[in-house]
Order: structure tokens, then sequence, then C-alpha cells
């Protein structure tokens, strides 16, 4: 059966990468690389895929416009608390307009003192909070678009994540093992695909039901909500913010090993067996330029291959994909 790359294989692949016996010792427990693996995938991976692959982490919730309500905070999954864009659309999804992002120094100036509007046309950012303009009046009746890129939950040990085996309603999913007894109707849970990249399903999602192998969600499951994707059998169920599997492409699941090991290798002070290591995983992921080889970021770059984007410049140029 080929490998899932689950927490528990991937530590098994960093201790032989960085011959870390399994002897439970403190710093090298399995927790402790397990953490090495979080660090290394949450401080360089997920950015570098996110730098060079296309729309890979992108997801787009739906925000009713409130009445009397100008400020909507920027989802708090997303990576680096940014955002990919910010439109208007209508009940059917169509957009009505993209909004202007109104320059800082201009706000006082030209715009503070507008009057209120059921339809804004620019924004400004405050914090992490998108602030519309002019500031929204008393019944909008458009919906606020915030695609973003989603930060992938921290990987777990498989003995915290259950995987469905039946969706049995809108609601409910049928578990192929009992919920572990940590998990209350008070917790908020994701799920992901056991697929390639593990994407995100659902998330933040509360729960009316957890009781044996049946759990029951607080709103529908079946894709209907804007940003969702509807669960089926095999797809991972978590406490929100974890995973079950990386959520990257499985080609770069080795290199998450690797990455971590070097890291280990390097806190140690074992720079003569860290260099090697540090000097593959560089050929894995950049490849050769003298040899035109690409690496596996490289060949992530273009998502339809024979169609490439080939991008110039501009403010969405990271959202496009592009390799260094």
């Amino acid at each position: 059966m080929p490998r899932k790359f689950t927490a528990e294989e991937l530590i098994a692949k960093v201790r032989d990468e960085a011959r870390i016996p399994n002897t439970g010792s403190t710093g090298s427990e399995d927790q402790d690389i397990l953490n090495r693996i979080n660090e290394f995938l949450l401080a360089e991976l997920y950015p570098a895929v996110m730098e060079t692959q296309e729309n890979y982490f992108v997801r787009t919730p739906a925000t009713t416009l409130v009445a009397s309500t100008s400020r909507y905070r920027i989802p708090a999954r997303a990576m680096y608390q940014k955002a990919r864009d910010i439109r208007l659309v209508d009940s059917d999804g169509n957009v009505v307009r993209v909004l202007t992002h109104i320059p800082d120094g201009d706000i006082d100036e030209r715009y503070g003192s507008a009057d209120a509007s059921n339809s804004p046309s620019g924004f400004y950012l405050e914090g992490n909070e998108v602030v519309l303009w002019p500031p929204i009046g008393g019944s909008p009746d458009e919906i606020l678009h915030i695609p973003f890129y989603f930060s992938p939950g921290e990987l777990v040990l498989s003995t915290a994540v259950r995987i469905i085996e039946s969706v049995d309603s809108t609601t409910s999913v049928t578990l192929t093992a009992e919920a572990p007894t940590a998990w209350t109707i008070t917790d908020t849970f994701d799920a992901h695909s056991p697929n390639s990249g593990a994407e995100v399903k659902v998330w933040d999602r509360s729960v009316s039901v957890v009781s044996g192998t049946t759990i029951t969600f607080s709103s529908v499951i079946d894709g209907s909500v804007q940003g969702d994707i509807a669960l089926a059998a095999g797809d991972y169920i978590c406490l929100a913010g974890e995973a079950g599997l990386p959520g990257i492409p499985k080609e770069l699941h080795p290199a998450a090993a690797l990455g971590a090991a070097c890291v280990i290798l390097e806190d140690d002070g074992d720079i003569e067996s860290s260099k090697p290591k540090r000097d593959r995983l560089n050929l894995m992921l950049y490849g050769r330029r003298d040899q035109r080889s690409r690496g596996a970021l490289g060949n992530m770059e273009h998502r339809v291959e024979v169609k490439p984007r080939f991008i110039r410049g501009g403010r969405f140029l990271d959202a496009h994909g592009r390799i260094r």
C-alpha cells in the first residue's frame, strides 16, 4: 500500500535521515520531531508553495454585508493575514465590482467625509480588518468575497484524527472508528481530503453531536456553502487548526522530512552531517540550473503545462505562480 505520509511516517523518515534513535529521550521524542516537521512546513515549504503554485491555497468564503457595518475581518485562517482579492457579488454569485484599494494617505483627505452607501466602491485596511468605503448604509444587498490563502492545519498523530466512513446526510457523518474521548460539542472541526494536497473542505465548523462514530455538524457539509467542498468517505476529520496529512502535494512530503532532519542536525551543531542533506534538499526543491533541472517547485510553477501564464509583474504576481 502506498504511504500517506502521516505524522508517524514522517517522524520515522526524520529519524532515519538524522540518525535519531527511537529511544524517546528528551528532545528526540516523537512530539519533538513532529514539532520540527510542522515548523519546517510552516516557515519554509508552505510559503514556497504559495509563492510558486498558482492559487494552490486560495479559498473564497462569502460574508453577507450587515447594515451600518463597514469593518470585516480578513479570515483568521489566512496565511500572513493576507487577502488575495476583495470584491462584491450579487446573490447569484456574479461579480458586481472589484473594490478599489484606497491609498492610506488619501483616507482622511479625500474619503473621510463620504456619506453612507449600500454599495461601497473601495476599501482600506486597518490591522486585520477590511474597512469598506463609503460606509455601509442601512440596507446592503451585496455579498463580500475575500479570497485568501488558507493556512493548512498543523500535522498531528493519526490517533488525534478520524476518517469518514460514510456521509449520512447534509450534516452528519459516520467515522471508521469512535471519536477521541476529548472531542466534545464545544470544539470546532476541520475536514480535509485524503488525496495529494490534503485540501481543506470545511473549517472551523461547529457540531451538535459527537457520539461514538457519529458526528453531526451544525451547518451543511454538502458543498453548498460558498468556499466549502462537499465531504466524502475517506476524508479526514480533525480539530480546527489540525490535520492528518501535510497540506502540500505528495511529491513534497519527503522534502518536509528531509528539511526537518536538516534543522535538527543544525541545531545539534552537526554541520558536517547537515550540509550534504541541505544540499540535497535544495536540489530536490530548486533543481540544478546548469542542467536545466527545475526541481519540485519549478515543476509546480505552471499548473496547466501547455498553457502557461506569463506574468510580467504587478501586485498579484505572487498569486499567479512564480519560481525564483
